[in-house]
């Protein structure tokens, strides 16, 4: 199982120690996604022009997509596109998650949401064609850069009300820029077609150029945003954790939490790992709990405990309990 951890040489090192490997730095990830975006978009372009699919120097996205085979490359690159941008969301909600600690986690999974809906809306109008069926298309368009250029504005926002910005301003004022202007160009788009509808003299020819423009524009925008990732991202590294079964894992806090009302009663104090035997003084003390782990423990924490349980007759709270933990450690382990 791998999970998106903090950056430092010392939880490296811990990690280490627990059979742990560290992964390596996730900056990667931000350029590879506008790298390929803006790559396979050239491609499409170049192969649409050639064959005399589009004409016109600026094309709407849409257009360099309508017909084969540059619909087929397309829906595998935004296939890709979408996957890499889902994870690059979930990755910055973890670093939220992490480092900012006054922002709720509600907001936090919202944003989210709002992201990978995004994508959702993206790959909708990529394997729907304009050829197909326009309404659906331009339903997952509008989804997709809406929803992107409002999870931009808000990120932004709960990066400038949060304390840590004031460590790194400048990075949070680009950012406003990108979510603004992205947000500014796709209500523009809207209002030109609105405004155009009602309009007894436009045609749909009079404005496909400033149209094609502000999608450009736009697109332009959530590359620029998600380029700034790149900075977040350095702090974060994908790390490899050892884990038992899902099942195992409930069956364990279940036990922690039948076990919090226990006292020492001579057997062993709890403490952070490793736990040790003391004596009958110390175990004798009032107010020494059986149990200190916190509640927000990891898979490899319990792994840890019944392997330290496991590994000692100590007769923690009786044979019984004794016996269950070293059944559970014993069918994991197998």
């Amino acid at each position: 199982m791998f999970a998106v951890t903090a950056s430092s040489n010392d939880l490296c090192k811990r990690e280490y120690s627990k059979g742990c490997c560290c992964k390596g730095s996730l900056t990667f990830l931000p350029l590879l996604w506008a790298a390929w975006t803006m790559g396979s978009l050239a491609i499409s372009y170049a192969v649409a022009i050639s064959l005399g699919h589009i004409h016109g120097f600026l094309p709407f996205i849409s257009q360099i997509s309508m017909m084969n085979p540059e619909y087929i490359f397309s829906v595998f690159a935004c296939s890709i596109t979408s996957i890499l941008g889902s994870a690059i969301m979930y990755i910055e909600y973890c670093y939220i998650d992490i480092y900012y600690s006054d922002i709720s986690g509600k907001w936090n999974k919202i944003l989210l949401c709002c992201g990978l809906l995004s994508y959702l809306g993206f790959l909708v109008a990529a394997y729907v064609s304009v050829l197909v069926a326009i309404n659906v298309h331009l339903a997952g368009a509008i989804g997709g850069f809406g929803l992107n250029c409002l999870y931009n504005f808000c990120h932004s926002i709960v990066c400038l009300r949060s304390s840590v910005w004031q460590d790194n301003k400048q990075m949070v004022i680009i950012r406003l820029c990108f979510s603004v202007s992205s947000l500014a160009f796709i209500l523009m788009l809207g209002g030109t077609h609105i405004v155009c509808m009602f309009s007894i003299s436009c045609t749909q020819a009079n404005i496909n150029l400033p149209l094609a423009v502000l999608e450009w524009l736009t697109l332009f925008g959530m590359c620029g945003y998600i380029l700034t990732f790149t900075k977040d991202f350095q702090r974060l590294r994908l790390t490899h954790v050892r884990s038992i079964s899902k099942e195992w894992t409930s069956m364990l806090w279940s036990l922690k939490n039948s076990m919090k009302g226990l006292k020492c009663n001579n057997y062993m104090r709890s403490r952070p790992f490793p736990m040790e035997k003391l004596g009958q003084d110390e175990c004798s003390a009032p107010g020494v709990s059986v149990w200190q782990l916190s509640d927000r423990g990891s898979d490899s924490e319990l792994y840890e405990f019944s392997v330290g349980l496991a590994q000692r007759d100590t007769g923690l709270v009786g044979p019984r309990w004794a016996r269950t933990l070293l059944q559970i450690f014993r069918i994991a382990k197998a």
